[in-house]
């Protein structure tokens, strides 16, 4: 991103941020080999005296160069950052030394190398952009609009950024362009294949009148937005596909949500069926025969085309995953109990 698409920032308002304090890894019966069914883990947490700090998106350049985004109660780091031996907060805000006003939170981080990176979430209630240009952290300026819960870009010059109700933006060239769409729409995951070929998910209200328990796969041709899928949640029959998240890669279309789904023409493959025990919140990947995924309760699988692997517990069953990123060689997976965040690392 060119340095000339960011508009000036706005007037400096100071915020009172909790101090956060990082603790030492603890290490998890290691285990020898490069199958990532027997990877080594171990455990950080990051956690305030101050009140919670959750952490939920994940997202790194490498395996020294991670990043977890979320908030703190009281208002404290929204951001931390991994260099390959500890975790610490990101200056973001002015009180941090960082360069963005007011008090934030921040749903997901993604980004395309280590000097490019952006972040989405709510300031105020209303639409957050920030981006990292290798050096500092800026907020971009971004159409009036309700809090964002995902993004997802093909490159630098071409992203989406979705969340509340109606709320969902075009990032093409130098600035960010508000989409149309029906305030009953809600997005909550982002990913895509190709500029023309992008997927949304979101809950909200389905023909007929509100409901809260419909879901959409929405899907974008390059032109125009339409719905690739629909459901409406019934207890106790199993969902059609994921609802929590949408990832893909290399052309194959996952789901995440009351079980883990793969998209094989116009139909769902069961890859991990539901458990019953909680929801699965992300997948992630390199290759399609191998990827993880995590939900709540502390669960984590590792994936291929045939079957799937359930880790052992490493942290307790008040601890829900909800993001997971991996290189092919290690494996990171973040979540919370509501109070501390944990992190995994496997490799």
């Amino acid at each position: 991103m060119a340095r000339s698409g960011f508009p000036p920032l706005v007037a400096l308002i100071a915020a009172l941020l909790g101090p956060a304090c990082n603790h030492p890894a603890r290490t998890i019966t290691p285990v020898p080999g490069a199958d990532p069914r027997n990877f080594s883990w171990a455990v950080d947490t990051i956690s305030s005296p101050a009140g919670a700090v959750v952490m939920k998106s994940i997202w790194g350049s490498s395996t020294s160069d991670v990043y977890v985004v979320g908030h703190a109660d009281p208002p404290g780091h929204a951001m931390y950052h991994y260099d390959g031996s500890r975790w610490q907060g990101v200056p973001l805000t002015v009180p941090e030394g960082g360069k963005i006003t007011g008090v934030i939170g921040l749903a997901q981080v993604f980004g395309f190398i280590s000097t490019d990176i952006v972040a989405v979430g709510a300031k105020a209630g209303l639409s957050l952009v920030i981006h990292f240009d290798g050096n500092s952290w800026s907020e971009m300026g971004v159409p009036a609009g309700g809090a964002l819960n995902a993004v997802w870009g093909m490159y630098n010059g071409e992203m989406w950024a979705a969340g509340a109700p109606g709320t969902i933006y075009h990032y093409i060239g130098l600035a960010w362009q508000n989409e149309i769409f029906p305030d009953s729409v809600t997005f909550s995951s982002l990913s895509g294949i190709a500029e023309d070929n992008v997927y949304g998910l979101s809950t909200g209200r389905g023909p007929g009148g509100r409901d809260t328990a419909f879901h959409a796969l929405w899907h974008w041709n390059g032109g125009v937005w339409s719905m690739a899928d629909t459901l409406s949640h019934v207890a106790g029959r199993q969902d059609r596909f994921g609802t929590r998240s949408v990832w893909s890669l290399l052309a194959v279309v996952y789901t995440a949500g009351d079980g883990l789904y793969r998209k094989d023409q116009s139909a769902w493959d069961v890859l991990v069926p539901p458990s019953g025990s909680g929801l699965i919140s992300a997948v992630g990947g390199t290759v399609n025969s191998a990827l993880f995924a995590v939900g709540d309760g502390s669960a984590a699988y590792q994936v291929s085309p045939s079957d799937f692997f359930k880790y052992p517990a490493f942290t307790g069953p008040s601890v829900n995953y909800t993001g997971v990123w991996t290189n092919g060689r290690e494996a990171f997976i973040v979540g919370s109990d509501g109070v501390k965040t944990y992190i995994l690392r496997g490799k």
